[in-house]
């Protein structure tokens, strides 16, 4: 209850925009990077990459379960340097990334995309890329059109934080959300 009030609100204060709190900083950094993720994906639509692929290919022997799509291997390469250097840039960043409709990350900031050891607590906080993140807060998330969403996020790591999401467009048709989680503190 006390997270839908919460939702609520949250979703009243995203229809004015005063400049002056910390919040409003953070969207606005959000916002840039969002917009550099749009391109990306976008130029690698335009050179005939799929970015659209929703044909999820399990990974085997991982756990948490990794999928690959057509275009996963260049997100990396395309993403990994703006997602960084967004969570190096929010105070109490926690990650940065970009998710489709399905909520499936191709990559995630660099430190979250090691390769899997076989040993799923590692895995679990250092191998995060290639997962579908379609728990409820993430599904919100990467569906959400709204100009943000922020969510309490209570992460698999046992971590609770802000999620906040911008939708993402990709040649006119909405392809999912870039998500950046902060710890509480990082709005007061």
């Amino acid at each position: 209850t006390l997270s839908g009030a919460t939702a609520e609100i949250q979703d009243m204060m995203a229809r004015f925009h005063v400049g002056a709190d910390r919040l409003e900083h953070i969207v606005d950094q959000a916002r840039t990077c969002r917009d550099e993720v749009a391109a990306r994906l976008t130029a690698l639509a335009e050179r005939g990459i799929d970015v659209f692929d929703h044909h999820y290919v399990p990974v085997p022997n991982t756990t948490p379960p990794k999928f690959r799509t057509v275009y996963d291997d260049r997100c990396a390469v395309e993403l990994q340097p703006v997602y960084d250097r967004l969570m190096n840039g929010v105070e109490g960043a926690t990650y940065t990334l970009a998710v489709d409709v399905n909520g499936y990350a191709p990559t995630h900031n660099t430190r979250f995309s090691r390769p899997p050891t076989g040993n799923s607590a590692l895995d679990l906080a250092e191998s995060r890329d290639k997962r579908k993140f379609d728990d409820d807060v993430g599904l919100k998330a990467a569906r959400s059109t709204r100009r943000f969403l922020l969510q309490t996020y209570a992460r698999d790591t046992g971590e609770f934080l802000n999620d906040l999401s911008l939708p993402i467009q990709v040649q006119g048709s909405h392809w999912g959300a870039l998500r950046v989680g902060f710890r509480p503190e990082g709005l007061l």
